[in-house]
């Protein structure tokens, strides 16, 4: 996937068992995109997005989805842009991503609204939210020319969680094993989106004066839940392993 986008993005990821060739679904994605923030403009399978669109007809967009297994929504404001893709495996990957600095300003807390909206719309397993500056910090892999990703694909999320974040979104199962313990962590706020959803936010902005530092605190964070469940590729020797009630949820998914 070719997406170029400079690094002053955010980046807000989604892993869902929520099914966009389901009717139902893809109406409630389609009404909460068509918000005044986003102003979704264009949609398609591919990136440039050439099939106007329509918040009260997502019947188009389901085809897509259902034939090519890919969608695309971009939108008039914050340059923004989301990705829907399945896979063979029954969960999805949802990314969308927006100019950071709408997430540093007095755009910060609706954005932040919509997001949890998002989550009561479409629950999901879970969720994160940062720059791209930190979300490559944590997971980029350059080889020669190339670049790819490590810790975030579907298949690694059957085996653990991609990490903590300046926000990180945790659906029910994450929630019934963590407890009480997400909501007194130290230098975090928490919003409940829904009942059984946790937001965990960081103190202080998305963008980090040392990003270095915020990689500390968030590992520091990591190690009160407990480490082995959150990925991070500086940790060496560690053995990773999944939140055992979302295993169990993941393999009921699968079955």
């Amino acid at each position: 996937m070719g997406v170029d986008f400079v690094a002053k993005t955010f980046r807000l990821t989604i892993y869902t068992a929520q099914d966009l060739t389901n009717p139902t679904t893809a109406q409630a994605m389609w009404q909460t995109l068509d918000n005044p923030l986003i102003q979704p403009q264009r949609f398609d399978s591919v990136e440039r997005a050439r099939q106007v669109y329509d918040g009260n007809d997502p019947e188009a967009a389901c085809k897509i989805y259902s034939r090519e297994g890919m969608l695309f929504v971009r939108g008039a404001k914050e340059s923004f842009t989301a990705m829907f893709m399945r896979t063979n495996d029954p969960l999805s990957l949802w990314t969308f991503w927006w100019d950071v600095k709408a997430m540093s300003d007095k755009k910060r807390d609706p954005w932040l609204t919509w997001i949890y909206g998002l989550c009561r719309a479409l629950p999901p397993y879970f969720g994160s939210g940062c720059s791209t500056e930190e979300h490559d910090a944590k997971h980029l892999v350059v080889k020669g020319s190339a670049t790819g990703a490590v810790g975030v694909s579907i298949a690694e999320f059957r085996k653990f969680l991609p990490g903590l974040y300046w926000l990180t979104l945790f659906g029910p199962e994450v929630c019934e094993h963590f407890g009480s313990v997400l909501e007194s962590l130290p230098h975090t706020s928490f919003v409940r989106p829904a009942t059984e959803q946790l937001a965990l936010l960081l103190d202080g902005p998305v963008l980090p004066q040392n990003m270095e530092e915020r990689l500390r605190t968030e590992a520091e964070l990591s190690d009160l839940l407990r480490a082995n469940y959150f990925f991070d590729r500086n940790r060496k020797g560690i053995k990773f392993a999944q939140v055992p009630e979302l295993a169990a949820a993941l393999r009921r998914k699968r079955s």
